[in-house]
């Protein structure tokens, strides 16, 4: 979204385009939420495709522990895996992810 948002203003600045817009504050309010929500929406498809990404263990922990908020030993026996194994599938997930969002923000930037 920002990226989009900076092409369209250099656009128009090598354009010299000048548009004036007056806006009322309850508009300002509507757009910063518009906003907000677009990039909450983003950002989970970026997860959402970073996941994807992961091993099937390591989404099903992630998803487990994160998202279902499932503490070790019970995600341990939803797998069928030991506690230890969990921690590890759960380490590397992560680790993964960051370095897939990581990856993806520099080369969108």
């Amino acid at each position: 979204f920002q990226i989009a948002r900076n092409l369209a203003i250099d656009h128009y600045r090598s354009d010299h385009h000048n548009v004036s817009i007056e806006l009322e504050e309850n508009q300002l309010v509507v757009s910063e939420e518009l906003h907000k929500t677009v990039e909450k929406s983003l950002t989970g498809e970026k997860l959402r495709r970073a996941l994807d990404n992961l091993s099937a263990d390591q989404r099903d922990v992630i998803i487990l522990r994160f998202v279902l908020g499932m503490p070790i030993a019970e995600a341990a026996r939803t797998i069928n895996r030991s506690q230890d194994a969990v921690k590890a599938l759960q380490r590397r997930g992560l680790l993964a992810l960051r370095d897939l969002l990581v990856t993806w923000e520099v080369s969108y930037a």
